[in-house]
């Protein structure tokens, strides 16, 4: 699809860099401030051990998050980290492809489809023609460039139906949420402006971008159906913190968590 090779990373897919765990360390400092006005954590030295929980996702990217999180938040006390053993065991952030939830995937994809404007998801192509449009610019997809599968707006539309999972969106809405992210976490690693997105875009346009992001969200997550099944074991966890937890529960998952909950509790951003 691009006409020039992507920058380089200093680590492998999936990854926590560095500079993201300063900026969560970062992140932490800023919570140990206000939640220990909230009466959550003491203004200075280390909790007691049934005070804090800390949780993370069986990613390894999540851990390294969390870690970085605690490490801002409770500098020198080195609370432990919890998470699950293997993928099969991550039963509350990711459910359906541990397992432990059951989903009828025609179900599903009924579900989601009745997402869709009037016209499908054609429609919503052309809806979002002036994303797609600055996609392919920043792609290097121009008239001038005769290559097969170039422009994105041209891949086939349809939802694709995932035996015992969630149906994905689909090209070309996932091609262009991944490249959309892809762009942002260039931006936000600190990269030279002149390999973000190949120099071919400004910040407030990656923005604009990351509503083909927002989309697929809307349709992998929103939809009643999937969202019960998909976030209502966290949603359990953190009633469960609420209830009988210790004065401070800390979850370290992933956007999709967050988006599974949005579509559960019918809260939006």
């Amino acid at each position: 699809l691009h006409d020039k090779p992507w920058p380089k990373w200093s680590v492998d897919f999936g990854e926590l860099t560095g500079h993201g765990y300063d900026a969560v360390r970062l992140l932490g400092q800023w919570d140990r401030s206000h939640w220990a006005r909230r009466g959550l954590l003491p203004a200075t030295g280390c909790p007691a051990d049934d005070e804090v929980e800390i949780a993370a996702s069986s990613k390894s990217r999540t851990q390294a998050t969390a870690r970085a999180l605690a490490e801002g938040m409770l500098p020198g006390c080195h609370p432990r980290v919890s998470f699950p053993a293997s993928p099969g065991d991550d039963v509350e952030f990711h459910p359906l492809d541990a397992g432990a939830m059951p989903i009828d995937a025609d179900e599903a994809l009924r579900a989601v489809a009745a997402l869709a404007p009037p016209g499908g998801l054609q429609a919503e192509l052309a809806a979002h023609a002036t994303q797609f449009a600055l996609l392919n610019h920043a792609l290097g997809c121009t008239k001038a460039r005769k290559v097969a599968g170039c422009d994105v707006s041209a891949l086939p539309v349809g939802l694709v139906r995932n035996e015992g999972d969630r149906p994905d969106v689909g090209d070309p809405f996932g091609i262009a949420s991944t490249v959309s992210q892809t762009f942002l976490l260039e931006y936000l690693e600190g990269m030279p402006m002149q390999d973000v997105a190949w120099g071919r875009l400004t910040r407030a346009q990656i923005e604009t971008l990351l509503e083909l992001h927002t989309l697929k969200f809307y349709y992998e997550g929103r939809a009643p159906y999937v969202a019960a099944r998909a976030a209502s074991p966290l949603a359990a966890r953190m009633l469960k913190a609420l209830q009988q937890g210790p004065k401070l529960t800390v979850l370290a998952g992933h956007d999709t968590n967050i988006a599974d909950l949005g579509g559960l509790l019918h809260l939006h951003w």
